[in-house]
């Protein structure tokens, strides 16, 4: 939870950036509006403002929905382990596995092949995530 909320609060500040506010302004609405204390405040609106902004943050939440959703649904998650791979690139690499191009992954993720126990609170939460 602790770091859900963290990821929340840099894509507002992230949002806010993009929407023109200036640092103060960012951190104002954070600081003020969210009730965050104001040294994380701060270092979250430093993070987001310094060098334009780490647009990073906004897209991992989205990122994190749509791997929760592949695996809620049963998809194997099995070609996201052979590498650094998006999502996006899954049927290249599962049409490479099927050529004989790609040699399927050694190692299975611990995690994965456990009986997954679920928080109904973090669920709720990735659940609705846009």
């Amino acid at each position: 939870m602790t770091r859900l909320h963290e990821l929340a609060y840099r894509v507002i500040a992230v949002d806010s950036l993009t929407k023109g506010y200036s640092f103060a302004d960012t951190f104002d609405l954070i600081h003020n509006q969210y009730k965050l204390k104001k040294e994380k405040a701060f270092n979250i609106t430093l993070r987001v403002h310094r060098g334009g902004g780490f647009t990073k943050d906004a897209l991992y939440l989205s990122g994190l929905k749509k791997i929760y959703d592949l695996y809620k649904a049963g998809n194997s998650l099995d070609h996201l382990m052979m590498g650094k791979c998006s999502l996006e690139y899954a049927p290249v690499v599962n049409e490479l596995l099927n050529q004989g191009l790609a040699i399927p992954s050694k190692y299975k993720s611990l995690s994965l092949q456990l009986e997954p126990v679920i928080d109904p609170t973090i669920d709720f939460i990735l659940k609705n995530l846009k």
